[in-house]
């Protein structure tokens, strides 16, 4: 099964005029192909393609090789993403970190909240359900995972373009200026409100159309990445519903407020069979 810790071990044995491929796995035989395939060459003057005579003995010395591509801060059509997949299997890397939403657009089809994707760059730059079985397929057949990050609380405008309750009561959005707002530092990186009980079902939403339960949604990878990074907490500290609900919660500090958040998005994540991956604020705070 295409997870993390699969045999990717090979050997590759040239005998006189025969090649000798031998694999625990699939993925083995697939690396040890894409080997073979760059140790062919071709001699011009004889007109014809030669290997040398190699015994090759090999495996990852990393069990987890990874490329992170941003397609939510610009957008990459799915035939990139297609050539990209590609690529990598030629560098042998074995998973694709997939950084799908952040402040700046949310492209991705989520049936159980269907206007998140309102907060893409334009109708013409999304990536439908279909899309995303293609990629993901497409990555397997190369013995790529694809780990989708799913980011929060921060670098969260986006998702209120579609659900504005989403965000804290003190964010104002005004018309016609792209992401601005009266509370956070940065205009665009406003959070997730924490205070809210429909926070946790919309992501909780999201999990479900993405990640299903035990393997069964779109993304089967172990892992899931949940961001958590750059969470700027001035917008949590100037709104009065989210300061009444941490006296009520006795929630001493901001700080107390992200660890909140974050156990809770973890835990809705565990609850459907996936091991949480964050940046490193997570484990900083």
């Amino acid at each position: 099964e295409l997870q993390q810790g699969v045999d990717e071990s090979y050997i590759l044995n040239f005998i006189n005029t025969t090649v000798e491929l031998c694999a625990t796995t699939s993925y083995g035989a697939l690396r040890g192909l894409e080997t073979f395939a760059q140790l062919v060459q071709y001699d011009f003057d004889r007109r014809l393609y030669f290997v040398q005579p190699w015994c090759i003995v090999d495996k990852p010395r990393y069990s987890f090789r990874a490329l992170l591509v941003d397609s939510s801060r610009h957008f990459i059509p799915m035939q990139i993403m297609m050539r990209i997949i590609e690529s990598m299997s030629f560098a042998k890397l074995n998973v694709l970190h997939w950084h799908a939403m952040d402040s700046h657009s949310f492209p991705i089809e989520t049936p159980s909240y269907p206007d998140l994707w309102k907060g893409s760059w334009s109708e013409h730059q999304r990536y439908g359900i279909s899309d995303m079985q293609q990629m993901v397929h497409f990555a397997s057949l190369r013995g790529i995972r694809v780990m989708i990050e799913i980011d929060g609380p921060g670098h969260a405008w986006s998702w209120g373009v579609g659900y504005k309750d989403l965000l804290p009561d003190n964010y104002q959005q005004r018309s016609g200026s792209g992401c601005q707002a009266s509370c956070p530092r940065q205009p665009c990186n406003v959070p997730l409100d924490p205070s809210k009980h429909f926070t946790y079902q919309v992501i909780d939403g999201v999990f479900s159309d993405l990640l299903g339960v035990n393997r069964s949604g779109l993304f089967f990878e172990d892992f899931v990445h949940l961001g958590g990074d750059e969470v700027d907490q001035a917008c949590w500290e100037s709104s009065a519903q989210i300061q009444q609900w941490m006296r009520t919660e006795k929630i001493p500090s901001l700080t107390g407020a992200y660890k909140y958040f974050v156990d809770k998005q973890h835990e809705l994540a565990r609850k459907r069979g996936k091991v949480p991956v964050a940046w490193e604020e997570v484990y900083a705070h």
